[in-house]
């Protein structure tokens, strides 16, 4: 069994949406994100992850 640890470190993260199926579309791709793996991937700072959730529709 893995390490907390090595998971976070090593393993892609669980879509979202896997752990809450009913969580709404465009906040979950936010969150995916995020949450992503390859910081090259992810938001480049704080303001474009904020205009991001500003998008939403509610």
């Amino acid at each position: 069994m893995l390490c907390p640890i090595d998971i976070i470190l090593n393993e892609n993260p669980v879509p979202i949406r896997e752990r809450m199926p009913g969580l709404e579309k465009n906040l979950a791709a936010v969150i995916d994100k995020a949450l992503v793996r390859n910081p090259k991937d992810r938001f480049t700072d704080a303001g474009k992850l904020l205009a991001s959730l500003s998008k939403r529709k509610p």
